[in-house]
């Protein structure tokens, strides 16, 4: 009987004893790197030796959501110069040279006067290997997007999801060591749909190999450094900017294939993944012209967007297409 209270003692002494912080400090600054930065920061009142602890996190993560108490709707200036503020703070006490990822995430349209681009910038200094933006960037011009990416040049992962550019007519993405590359629902400030066609995509990119690409069509694509893709996920309507449509025809109707296939397309592409497939004419020319130049493509994803009746023919007709791969496969979901 006298045992068990000695080894009920022990127990409690082992539950308090603090062994994370006697961890080296690069371990536990690498720990604190998979936490949203808020809560990195907030280690700092635990003691004395954790005050500076979360200065050596090598992940960034900010999240307007997180510091603010009804995100969703509340757009005041008050709140929007309390996440900023944060950010520059985070981002002028960081001790670590090496940031791996940087994402930044808003709901709330700033103007110049908050200075978004001087906060991005900044991260990039630090060799930041990821990038993750969604949130309304008040870039002017072609320079200011151009120095925006081309400013890192270890940047191997950039995501533009939902990002608007104000006063913009190229959006220009220089980075050789790019690998992976995300743009989703990102908008100019243009007053109506046909101004898109104004508006250009630049990529000086040699090293990539995956490019997820959701958007409208664009006036123009300079993508002669994309050589070495084998991974597309795209949309209907970014095929045909991808595939070097003339702009001045329609292209929901009279889609014309390009008099010069892309070299990547014929000798590195393995895997298309094509969604909101609904099934008409010029979406099958499309996938034809994929299916007959992609000479080492392994799958080919299409996601089918129609009523169940017109399902059956479709994917009759798709399956029955011939293939410039032998091992290419068709899945269609």
């Amino acid at each position: 009987m006298s045992k068990q209270p000695k080894l009920f003692e022990e127990m409690k002494l082992g539950e308090t004893e603090d062994r994370f912080s006697n961890l080296p400090n690069c371990l536990i600054g690498h720990i604190l790197s998979f936490l949203p930065t808020k809560y990195a920061v907030r280690t700092s009142v635990l003691s004395t030796k954790w005050k500076k602890m979360w200065t050596l996190i090598s992940n960034l993560d900010f999240d307007d959501q997180q510091l603010t108490l009804h995100p969703p709707t509340n757009n005041s200036d008050q709140c929007k110069a309390s996440f900023m503020k944060f950010v520059y703070r985070v981002l002028l006490l960081l001790e670590t040279s090496n940031v791996n990822k940087f994402r930044i995430r808003s709901c709330a349209n700033f103007d110049v006067s908050y200075d978004v681009n001087s906060r991005v910038s900044a991260s990039l200094s630090r060799s930041v290997r990821e990038i993750d933006l969604y949130l309304y960037i008040p870039l002017k011009g072609f320079d200011s997007s151009k120095r925006l990416f081309s400013g890192c040049p270890k940047l191997e992962d950039l995501a533009l999801r939902g990002c608007q550019w104000q006063n913009m007519s190229v959006l220009d993405i220089s980075a050789p060591a790019l690998n992976r590359l995300t743009i989703i629902d990102c908008e100019t400030n243009t007053t109506s749909y046909t101004e898109f066609y104004e508006y250009r995509i630049e990529l000086n990119t040699p090293s990539l190999l995956y490019l997820n690409y959701v958007d409208y069509v664009v006036g123009g694509y300079a993508m002669g450094k994309i050589a070495n893709v084998h991974t597309l996920h795209l949309s209907n309507e970014s095929i045909q900017g991808l595939l070097h449509c003339d702009h001045s025809q329609e292209f929901v109707d009279d889609w014309v294939p390009p008099n010069c296939v892309p070299s990547c397309l014929v000798f590195h592409l393995k895997i298309v993944d094509i969604r909101e497939f609904e099934g008409h004419e010029y979406e099958q020319k499309k996938v034809k012209y994929f299916l007959c130049n992609a000479k080492v493509l392994k799958t080919l994803c299409i996601r089918l967007l129609m009523a169940k009746e017109e399902r059956l023919e479709v994917r009759r007709k798709l399956l029955k297409m011939s293939r410039g791969s032998r091992s290419c496969k068709v899945v269609l979901s």
